[in-house]
């Protein structure tokens, strides 16, 4: 017998291949037959779905971008999967039972945002139960990343929007103290002489504050080297989004004073938000480099998952 029919009597058969990925396949098909109602399309017309949310409320609208960039950093280590061994593990049956518990806790109870959040334990589970370890290491920065698609519960943005509101609200006060503009606040509501300002929920800063942490996880993994750098560069996108959004509040209290609400309002509003956002940027890009510049990158030889490889 040579060397190719010893070769050839060795490989699995099409049958002993199609078991061993017949019950992974199956499991995940029937799986993500169960959660596409939710994630995708809108079987409930009291329950949106991801894509309804993220065309509709333009605090989610950066929704539409992530499932893109986490594909993009998987296609980027396409050269590190060649060499993975495909070593299936049980544990991923785990990730899986705890993705239904989540939506069937979610759908019963009503918390919306369980059955969203599931998703992603039942991606983990199913790379690591086909797959294994090595492949569920190197795609668990690709898949955690889809968190930042899911809007969080109506509650938790409450409770984090109107501290937001009231901060910016302070500094406006102080600021337009400092430069003699007549001002008294009540809340979040800023009295001017012929006018007030109310900082809404929408001008809290928690949409830009959202984008700027995507964008922030997004140089971070283009530029940081190692997990410490890449930490302190998305931690920074947190304080300047809320102090570039103080200063947003500042200047429309200041616009409104001296040139009339009509200046603040409008299109000269919608224009000093992008103007913002772009300051915002620069400062983390700048912050960023600055932090990759002096900061030790502490990176090791091998298995980085979260990073250009």
């Amino acid at each position: 017998m040579n060397r190719a029919t010893e070769v050839w009597a060795a490989a699995p058969s099409p049958a002993a291949r199609l078991q061993k990925w017949a019950w992974p396949l199956l499991t995940l098909g029937l799986t993500a037959w169960v959660f596409y109602p939710i994630l995708v399309y809108d079987a409930d017309p009291e329950l949106m779905s991801l894509a309804e949310i993220w065309g509709s409320d333009d605090n989610y609208s950066h929704g539409f971008l992530i499932a893109p960039l986490a594909l993009y950093f998987v296609w980027d280590r396409r050269h590190v999967f060649r060499s993975l061994p495909v070593e299936r593990s049980w544990w991923g049956l785990l990730f899986i039972l705890l993705a239904l518990l989540l939506y069937l806790v979610g759908m019963l109870g009503g918390v919306n945002f369980l059955p969203r959040l599931s998703a992603v334990p039942l991606l983990l589970g199913g790379i690591l139960w086909i797959g294994g370890r090595a492949w569920a290491w190197q795609l668990a920065f690709p898949v955690l990343f889809l968190l930042l698609a899911i809007p969080p519960p109506r509650f938790v943005f409450i409770q984090i929007a109107f501290p937001l509101q009231v901060f910016a609200s302070e500094v406006a006060e102080q600021v337009l103290f400092w430069v003699s503009v007549p001002i008294v606040r009540e809340g979040n509501v800023i009295h001017l002489p012929h006018t007030q300002l109310e900082v809404a929920e929408a001008c809290s800063g928690l949409r830009s504050l959202q984008a700027l942490v995507t964008v922030g996880v997004v140089f971070a993994y283009f530029f940081g080297r190692g997990w410490l750098q890449r930490i302190l560069i998305v931690g920074a996108s947190l304080p300047i989004a809320i102090l570039v959004n103080a200063f947003r509040v500042t200047g429309t209290g200041y616009l409104a004073y001296h040139y009339g609400l009509a200046v603040a309002t409008g299109y000269y509003h919608t224009f000093e938000g992008f103007a913002m956002f772009a300051l915002a940027f620069a400062l983390l890009a700048a912050l960023g480099f600055a932090v990759i510049r002096l900061v030790p990158d502490g990176s090791k030889s091998g298995g980085d998952a979260a990073g250009p490889s």
